[in-house]
């Protein structure tokens, strides 16, 4: 009802709880959200007990019982975007699920889909970006996020790809995380249209590929493909020579995959690599670099840029998605990022 009412000044404000919709139709109460008022300011955001405090989010649940449903959707948003934060959408598993449906700049902050058996984030439309937001127990559909730019945003134990980018050009992802999705076709991050950059993100025990290219052009920075063991699978892959003759592997890391890199990616397009002998990672669910030898601290202070192209400018950043601790002031160098 909120979000057939609303206007571009309004923001609506969700206290933390959960909200069920019993009506796969929107705008109503107990339905479903559709919002085409845009309002380039926050447009939804929930809350703990004070409105902007970011506490715990409030749920919204599908019940028992709807079907084929979309719980948020945003339209229409090419000339005022829409920001939410906060927001956690569970589609409870029923049949044709999805989570969020976004248009053209919309931006969500914080926000989470659970449960949903047909993908957790998709966009209708490019200029959308995502910060700090989760999918879990995603079980259908292209992947968990499709076609979305994201920063530091967690894809995890779904039976899908982590991410992929399936009709628009142009993703890019940033300290991202796809880990432990099973199935046969599963990969950690999958590309088949255009052009994409990933930098800094993490593949790791996805049920096939870590990285999967099969589009124009690619560009990975700083990224690491771990521990994707099934048959087959591989930590970088290009689906052909052709793809792998545009794809670019720069300070990238590699270990305990099946194969860890694809033979269709050149050699010259790998460039200052990392294979490791031990596990880059804290753990399986914790992706802070270890300081194991062979292991994280081959992944520390190695990353791009080194030296920038002026030679004046140097830094020491860390392959993957989290940076390590530098050490205290003054004290030797043991690695980890020290222009932050």
């Amino acid at each position: 009802m909120a979000a057939s009412v609303r206007v571009a000044v309004n923001t609506v404000g969700l206290k933390a709880g959960t909200y069920t919709l019993t009506s796969a139709s929107t705008n109503i109460a107990a339905g479903c959200v559709s919002d085409a008022t845009g309002g380039n300011t926050v447009t939804w955001e929930g809350y703990s007990s004070t409105r902007g405090d970011l506490g715990t989010a409030p749920i919204i649940k599908a019940d028992g019982v709807i079907t084929t449903f979309v719980l948020f959707t945003v339209t229409g948003a090419s000339t005022a975007g829409s920001l939410i934060r906060n927001i956690t959408l569970d589609g409870n598993s029923r049949t044709s699920s999805q989570g969020w449906s976004l248009a053209r700049r919309t931006q969500l902050y914080k926000c989470t889909a659970q449960n949903c058996t047909n993908i957790g984030f998709t966009a209708t439309a490019g200029g959308n970006l995502l910060v700090a937001c989760a999918a879990t127990n995603i079980t259908g559909g292209a992947a968990a996020f499709v076609n979305v730019n994201a920063v530091a945003c967690e894809a995890y134990s779904n039976t899908v790809t982590g991410f992929a980018q399936t009709t628009t050009s142009g993703q890019t992802l940033t300290a991202c995380l796809s880990y432990n999705n099973s199935g046969s076709t599963s990969d950690g991050f999958s590309f088949s249209i255009g052009t994409c950059v990933v930098v800094g993100c993490v593949a790791y025990g996805n049920g096939r590929d870590g990285f999967r290219f099969a589009l124009e052009t690619a560009l990975a920075i700083n990224c690491i493909a771990e521990a994707q063991t099934a048959g087959g699978a591989v930590g970088f892959n290009a689906t052909s020579s052709a793809i792998g003759s545009a794809t670019l592997l720069r300070n990238c890391a590699a270990y305990n995959n099946t194969t860890n890199i694809s033979t269709n990616i050149p050699a010259s397009n790998q460039m200052s690599g990392v294979t490791g002998t031990a596990s880059f990672f804290v753990s399986s669910t914790n992706f802070a670099l270890s300081t194991t030898a062979g292991g994280g601290q081959l992944a520390r202070a190695t990353g791009y840029p080194g030296t920038f192209p002026s030679g004046t400018t140097v830094g020491y950043e860390d392959i993957g998605a989290v940076n390590s601790h530098p050490p205290p002031f003054g004290a030797p160098g043991l690695g980890g990022n020290l222009s932050r």
